[in-house]
């Protein structure tokens, strides 16, 4: 299987100038920045101690979901006083999000200090502030990124330190106590209401309905038991010296980079002429009102079709270890079934895999699938992100209303925010 050399793209976009990429296509952040230490103790609760607490009972909104846009709008709720639960099959809040990060070895976020987890509209504790009253622990370019961010600028978020700013969120709003370990079975219009059954038998009863069901992920249909998960521990955990990682984006490289940091011989494939790199996953027009409503009069609109992409801090580590022979990059890469065994096409080529493991990192798709409120993943809500009546949604099914950062954490708080406000004026009536 030939290897080809690693082949980037710059692409500005009106905040890239705060990495210095408008100033030169040769401006690399420093790789440094992904090395940030993960495990450190935080002076917060621990996760053992905000299991979710709550036990089924009858509430004004029921949020169906526990991951970061439920712990945010639960957050919200929490300061206007109106009486909620969050109902999700995991032991904690966000947990679902913090072990895909985990499975990929992931050190650092995206997002900027400027897009956090909870209420953003109080006076909450933002996490900014967070990271600086845990400056002992931060090595010192971490705390170099906190003054950039400090100054206005882009900077890069260790996850122990959103992680721990979550965690404070949980406990500040006592999430811990509204949060019912189960799962949302059904969901049927009753007395003017919502009667949720659970599935331990139990049922909640509620006035109002909100859907922060999150994302699962995509998957090739394959027999091939090389083939593994990229959003599970398998990648990580196995023995496999050769692993063939396949994807363009973000999940891909990180997962890359971890397998590599573990000894791992490794080939990066992905579908494209080249890898893509950019501080943000969207052009920054999309995160103001402006360009929301622009998306919104125009969804279809090739501009905004945006390829995976990569941050800048990755690029000069893909390169040593492509130098030193540890890494092989092959592009137009797509990974296919043929007749059980996983292979490659590559311009309509099909080649064999000789690798020992093979892990498809191949994005998140919305979930939607709570039964009776006939709600589908190409549901259209309002621009208030209304599904129905009182029902209402936060997260990716967004799209359509607050354009692609429905997803991103930025995205989440707009819709939140509409949703919010949409609670307040129907239970108020």
């Amino acid at each position: 299987m030939p290897s080809t050399q690693l082949t980037m793209s710059t692409s500005p976009s009106k905040r890239d100038f705060r990495c210095g990429s408008a100033l030169s296509d040769r401006f690399v952040p420093p790789s440094y920045l992904l090395d940030s230490p993960r495990g450190r103790r935080l002076s917060v609760a621990s996760w053992p101690e905000l299991e979710g607490k709550a036990t089924p009972r009858d509430t004004d909104v029921l949020i169906v979901g526990g991951g970061l846009a439920g712990v945010s709008l639960g957050s919200h709720l929490f300061h206007l006083g109106i009486d909620f639960l969050l109902v999700d099959p995991a032991r904690h809040l966000g947990r679902r999000f913090l072990q895909r990060t985990g499975a990929i070895g992931q050190t650092t976020l995206r997002s900027p200090y400027a897009h956090y987890v909870g209420c953003q509209s109080s006076s909450d504790l933002d996490m900014l502030d967070f990271a600086k009253l845990h400056w002992h622990v931060l090595e010192d370019y971490e705390r170099d990124q906190v003054r950039l961010a400090t100054a206005g600028l882009r900077a890069i978020v260790p996850m122990d330190v959103f992680e721990g700013h979550l965690r404070h969120t949980v406990a500040a709003h006592g999430l811990d106590g509204r949060h019912v370990v189960d799962r949302v079975e059904s969901v049927d219009e009753s007395g003017g209401g919502f009667a949720a059954a659970l599935s331990s038998g139990r049922n909640v009863r509620a006035r109002a309905v909100v859907l922060a069901t999150g994302e699962g992920t995509s998957a090739v249909q394959t027999g091939d038991p090389r083939v593994v998960r990229w959003d599970d521990d398998a990648a990580l955990s196995s023995e496999a010296e050769r692993v063939l990682v396949v994807g363009g984006g973000q999940s891909a490289a990180t997962l890359a980079l971890a397998l590599l940091r573990r000894g791992k011989r490794v080939t990066l494939a992905y579908p494209a002429d080249e890898l893509h790199f950019q501080c943000l996953d969207f052009t920054a027009d999309l995160f103001e009102p402006s360009g929301r409503l622009a998306y919104a009069d125009h969804p279809e609109d090739p501009r905004f079709d945006f390829a995976p992409s990569v941050i800048h801090e990755f690029r000069h580590k893909l390169e040593a270890y492509e130098a030193r022979g540890r890494l092989d990059i092959l592009n137009r890469a797509r990974l296919v079934d043929a007749g059980g065994v996983a292979c490659l096409d590559r311009d309509g080529r099909r080649e064999g895999i000789d690798h020992d493991m093979i892990v498809p990192c191949f994005g998140l798709v919305p979930e939607a699938d709570v039964v009776g409120l006939g709600v589908t993943v190409g549901t259209g809500p309002r621009r208030n992100c209304e599904l129905g009546r009182r029902v209402y949604t936060v997260g990716p099914l967004c799209k359509r209303v607050v354009g692609p950062i429905a997803r991103a954490i930025e995205g989440q708080r707009v819709a939140v925010d509409r949703v919010v406000a949409s609670i307040v004026g129907d239970l108020d009536a």
